[in-house]
């Protein structure tokens, strides 16, 4: 029962985290200065950085939240330990020096997908971004 509320939980981030994702590159990519600009597309680069951190960070205050409960616990618990922990999954680096155990290893896998799908997302989308750029420049 505990691993199916873990699951729960990490769909439930997986979907904050895919919304927050595609609220801010829709909300960037219609702002009127980055659609323009040339160094829009740095712009976005770093506001979307950003959007990844807090969605790292979201994770990782999960991590906090469930670490040493019946979920099971981050072998090492504190705060700041739990959103490095989260980078480090999100990113799909794995170094090791923190471990999962117990139902919240549920959360981490799930974090690594999520991670990896984000990233890949944000990078097709500024080339894309990039390319409008490029194809002016071919224009004139």
């Amino acid at each position: 029962m505990i691993e199916m509320l873990a699951y729960a939980i990490a769909a439930g981030l997986t979907a904050v985290c895919c919304v927050v994702h595609y609220a801010a590159m829709r909300w960037l990519y219609q702002s009127p200065g980055l659609g323009r600009l040339p160094v829009g597309v740095l712009l976005f680069v770093g506001a979307m950085l950003l959007v990844h951190v807090f969605e790292i960070w979201l994770f990782g205050l999960a991590y906090y939240l469930m670490s040493g409960t019946v979920f099971g616990s981050v072998s090492a618990a504190g705060f700041l330990d739990c959103i490095y922990y989260s980078a480090s999954a999100y990113t799909t680096l794995g170094l090791g020096d923190i471990f999962p155990t117990g139902p919240i290893r549920a959360v981490t896998g799930t974090e690594g997908l999520v991670g990896l799908v984000l990233i890949a997302w944000t990078a097709s989308f500024t080339f894309l971004h990039m390319q409008r750029f490029w194809d002016r420049d071919n224009d004139r």
